[in-house]
């Protein structure tokens, strides 16, 4: 992406590329059971990875002030509806 001028995209694109890729192994050849069950623990224990974040955020809403209601529409676009929409996917396709 950085060849392309946009380096900011690399995380997206290469997340797309492993869905990609998975759903075409999938249609190809049976995902092994460890597959699965790593996915599912990864699923349960990344909880943790988001207090942190939390606790930045909630710091940060103490100093925004009329910024409040932009900061958590884009909290809950960038976390909550891409989390549930993977929820959605892995429970359906896998």
């Amino acid at each position: 992406m950085t060849q392309l001028k946009h380096p900011e995209l690399g995380n997206l694109v290469g997340l797309i590329a492993l869905l990609i890729t998975l759903f075409i192994w999938r249609n190809v050849h049976k995902l092994p059971a460890r597959l699965i069950d790593t996915n599912n623990k990864i699923m349960k224990e990344s909880a943790f990875a988001f207090l942190p974040v939390s606790a930045g955020s909630l710091i940060m809403l103490v100093h925004m002030g009329k910024e409040i209601p932009a900061f958590l529409a884009v909290m809950c676009i960038s976390t909550l509806i891409p989390l549930w929409i993977y929820a959605k996917m892995a429970k359906r396709w896998l």
